[in-house]
């Protein structure tokens, strides 16, 4: 359907593939449970979608960044690539071999964050998930998008996906009071944005 209402309106096969290009495609398996509930909390409800929009947009961002990079100023060369690399060094800590697809997964947890204080304002949240009623909808959100990322599993890839985008964010911190210094509230964290 979109190839044809594309030639629809622009006409030519260029233009179809161009348009192509900047368009995501999110399976409507997104948005059925476990990952979405039509009726749940906003943190359960924007942490699964927005991880996979975000982490799809960020996988192209990060492609996009290294070219761009090549001519940018020597400055903001210097300094993105310093920001990456903070990233990509806890990401080698922690044992695991670097990606452009770990990179953004990582990357994208602060402006999902963001997006959430944006529209909720509070990190008490609205609602609380039944039978986790001791957790916030913020606190709620930082877990889905975990899940989301992880699942259940427990290897050492899929562990540090989370964990290094969640200990380099103020807001993580906060919210489950981890005291700084901790390991998931390091002095001195990565911040990218």
């Amino acid at each position: 359907m979109f190839m044809s209402v594309c030639y629809a309106t622009c006409g030519r096969a260029g233009d179809v593939e161009r348009e192509a290009r900047r368009r995501i495609s999110l399976s409507a398996a997104r948005l059925i449970p476990p990952v979405y509930y039509e009726n749940s909390t906003l943190g359960t409800a924007i942490a699964p979608l927005g991880a996979k929009i975000s982490s799809m947009l960020l996988s192209a961002f990060v492609v996009v960044a290294r070219l761009a990079f090549a001519t940018a100023s020597q400055e903001v060369t210097a300094l993105q690539t310093e920001r990456l690399q903070c990233f990509v060094n806890e990401l080698q800590s922690a044992g695991v071999s670097v990606t452009s697809s770990m990179l953004a997964d990582v990357l994208r947890v602060g402006p999902l964050a963001d997006a959430y204080w944006l529209i909720n304002r509070t990190e008490e949240g609205r609602g609380r998930l039944q039978g986790l009623e001791w957790f916030t909808d913020f606190q709620v959100m930082f877990m889905s998008v975990c899940y989301a990322t992880c699942g259940r599993a427990g290897d050492v890839e899929r562990e540090a996906r989370c964990n290094v985008a969640l200990r380099n964010l103020p807001r993580f911190a906060k919210a489950f009071g981890c005291p700084k210094g901790s390991p998931m509230n390091p002095v001195k964290g990565c911040s990218f944005f």
